[in-house]
């Protein structure tokens, strides 16, 4: 799969993992280099829309998106000095 690394890109390319995988299988740990589409995508594929219990005053509140317990994302920073790449850090 080839694309522009767009947020879009990342949700196509997540969910053909999914299409993928078998269902016996464990979701894949995801590791990227601090790419934040990587991580929109991640979340749009591996999260369910939960809407948080209305107290009755004030807005109602709008839904948000949960990802799975399961899911296990790293993101690998890098740390330069004068152009080279002196530390690499996972978080």
């Amino acid at each position: 799969m080839k694309g522009k690394r767009t947020a879009e890109d990342a949700k196509e390319l997540f969910k053909d993992i999914e299409r993928r995988r078998s269902i016996a299988s464990p979701i894949p740990v995801f590791k990227s280099d601090n790419w934040s589409s990587f991580e929109e995508g991640l979340v749009y594929v591996y999260s369910i829309q939960e809407t948080p219990p209305y107290n009755g005053i004030g807005k109602r509140t709008i839904p948000v998106l949960i990802s799975y317990s399961t899911l296990k994302y790293a993101r690998i920073c890098k740390r330069r000095e004068k152009g080279q790449v002196v530390e690499i850090v996972e978080r």
